[in-house]
Formats: structure tokens, sequence, C-alpha cells
């Protein structure tokens, strides 16, 4: 097959079911196998698959090179993502990590997550609309309180808006769902308050309801999210939208809270030198 490797298992998916009947037919055996057994690609050595599949694994590594790939590692790596990205935890997602760093080189691992970090920072600058921006600076500056929300992967950054707002001495409540009460804390939330919420895929449904019950009060909602397809986007006033880098299948938080920081100082900046309202 003359062509480049795919650059995601979906992608890879579709160019093996697109070929199959092109295969040789101990290619279009280890193509079946490949389509039927994902997980299986993922995490086990080529000798195992292999036998499974009842090829050599000289096979498997012709299969890889029709299909665009250096070696077989390199394809398989598309399988690991999948996996990983499929809700495994934590200890699941570096057992699998672990085979893909030799001899547990900490210092490539630590040099892949800070190169990747940097690279997320600086297309911040690009990707942030400074208009948008603004105007969310402005719907927290006119709040009388900020309803902060934000859960699990989220909450650090929610977290760091409290403390950050009360230093400012700027009114904020975060619903953090102690005593699963934040259903009962967001009907608090009046017409002449805000919203903060941030959410990232896999958009959590409690934050939503948040939103939704702050919308039926006349809140104003401004948002932190990562897509354009976001449920968030279409409940909220105004949407920052921007995007973590994702490094071995794990999330990197600081881009988002580079971004809060920003917000924080040009708040503090704006309650420092109000702006004159018009009369």
């Amino acid at each position: 097959m003359d062509t480049k490797s795919s650059h995601s298992f979906v992608e890879l998916r579709e160019n093996i079911l697109k070929e199959r009947e092109k295969l040789s037919p101990k290619l279009r055996q280890i193509a079946d196998y490949a389509l039927g057994n994902p997980d299986d690609i993922a995490v086990e050595t080529i000798a195992t698959i292999a036998k499974r599949a009842h090829v050599q694994p000289s096979a498997l590594i012709r299969f890889s090179h029709y299909f665009g790939f250096r070696g077989f590692s390199h394809m398989q790596q598309l399988y690991k993502e999948r996996l990983l990205r499929g809700g495994l935890n934590y200890n699941e997602r570096i057992r699998i990590l672990s085979s893909t760093i030799e001899d547990n080189n900490n210092s490539s691992l630590i040099n892949d997550f800070v190169q990747g970090s940097i690279e997320a920072l600086q297309s911040l600058t690009s990707d942030i609309n400074l208009s948008v921006f603004e105007e969310a600076i402005d719907w927290l500056y006119k709040a009388e309180t900020i309803w902060i929300t934000g859960v699990r992967r989220c909450y650090p950054i929610a977290s760091y808006f409290n403390y950050a707002l009360s230093q400012l001495g700027k009114n904020n409540i975060i619903l953090d769902g102690t005593g699963h009460m934040s259903k009962i804390h967001s009907q608090n939330i009046g017409e002449k308050d805000i919203i903060l919420a941030i959410s990232f895929k896999d958009y959590a449904q409690e934050v939503q309801d948040i939103i939704q019950k702050g919308r039926q009060n006349g809140a104003h909602i401004v948002s932190i999210t990562d897509s354009t397809f976001s449920p968030l986007v279409s409940l909220s006033d105004v949407t920052l939208e921007i995007h973590e880098v994702e490094v071995h299948a794990f999330r990197s938080l600081s881009t988002s809270m580079c971004l809060a920081l920003s917000m924080i100082v040009a708040l503090g900046n704006r309650m420092r030198k109000p702006i004159n309202k018009e009369t």
C-alpha cells in the first residue's frame, strides 16, 4: 500500500477495512485479528500476537509496513493510545505507558512532558481571542458573586480561582460537591451573579447541571473548555477555548493554569482601575 502511516487508530482502522480485500491471505488474517482484538494489539508482545493470530512475527512486520509504518511497534502505538483514552485508571495507563519507555528513562519522560507543555503554552497566545478574554474579565468584574464549578481533572483550576479571587477580595463560592450539596447551593445563584465553569472532554454532567440552574435564575456564564463542540459553548455567554497538551495519553493542566493566572491578574488590574460607567 503506497501511503503514509495513519495518524490515529480510527484512521488506521478505516484503512484496514478499505484495503482488506486486497491483502494476501496471511495479511488478511492479521487484519481480521487486529479488527477484532484491538486491546491485544495494544498490550501484547509481537510474539504473543503472532501466536494468537496464527502467523509468524515477520508477517506482523510486513503488515505494519503495508500500512506505512516503520515497524510493528510504531503501528502498535496507535492501539496503545486508543486504549489509554478509553477510561483506564492511572495505574492501568502507567502499566501500558511503561512498555514504551526504555530502561525506565525518566529523563526522556520528563522531557516529553516539558516539551509538550511548552508547545501548548506557546499556542495559547495565538489560540486565545483577546476580545473574548476581555469580555470574560468584564463579566467577572461586574458580578456580585462568582460561582465556580470544575470537577475531577478541572478541580485544581477551580480551586485556584477560588483562592485567587478571595485574595483579590472578590466575593466567590466554589461548588465543589462537598456533601453532595452543589445542586442545593446552586439554587442561591442570583441574576447579578456569574458562573465560572471549567470542563473538558468528557464534559462533566454536574457542571452542565449547575450552568442550567444558573441560567434559570438569570445568571450569566463564563466558561473555559476545549472545543467548539463542547456542550458548555451553547450554554455560556462567553467561552474561552483552550487546548491542553496530551503526552503519552496524560493531559497536562499547564495551559489552563496559565490562562487562569492571566485572568486573575487582568481582573485584579481592572478592579484597581475601574472603567467609568456611562451615565
